[in-house]
């Protein structure tokens, strides 16, 4: 278990453009916060958005992390993000943090990486249905996907020793 105070904020980034009315963009950020006491609370933030550049995302998490500065009075030092396969979305968290001086970990999700795996061998291999070798090479990368992440909690300890 990765350790985390007041100044690792936990977050899980989840963005929908099919269902958010005249907006581009939904992003639903769901926090994990330590006060200075220790107790864990969970605070959930919805961004709606008029574009979907990573322009538009480093100005909408930058304005995350001052709501979370100001509100919470919680100083975030490393960001542990667990995101959509969406490359704005992780290049606008990075610049937003990196204005801010904050250290970002991400992951990503395995079913958008499944899916866009599944969908790209399909296509490439011109296949209607999806046989049984497909499925097993994408078990394959999701498993190399779960490894990646015990990798970088490794680093995370590494950098943060307990």
């Amino acid at each position: 278990m990765i350790p985390y105070g007041s100044e690792i904020l936990k977050a899980m980034l989840d963005g929908t453009w099919k269902t958010c009315g005249p907006f581009a963009q939904h992003v639903t950020v769901k926090m994990e916060i330590r006060d200075e006491e220790g107790d864990r609370f969970e605070h959930v933030l919805s961004i709606f958005m008029l574009g979907r550049s990573s322009e538009d995302y480093r100005h909408a998490f930058g304005c995350m992390f001052l709501v979370i500065d100001q509100y919470h009075s919680t100083r975030i030092q490393t960001v542990l993000a667990h995101t959509d396969c969406e490359a704005a979305i992780h290049a606008g968290l990075y610049a937003a943090a990196k204005e801010v001086g904050i250290s970002v970990f991400t992951t990503y999700c395995s079913v958008h990486i499944i899916r866009c795996i599944t969908k790209g061998l399909k296509k490439s291999l011109g296949l209607t249905r999806i046989p049984s070798c497909v499925r097993v090479t994408v078990s394959v990368i999701n498993s190399c996907v779960s490894l990646t992440f015990f990798i970088s909690c490794l680093f995370f300890l590494a950098i943060h020793p307990v």
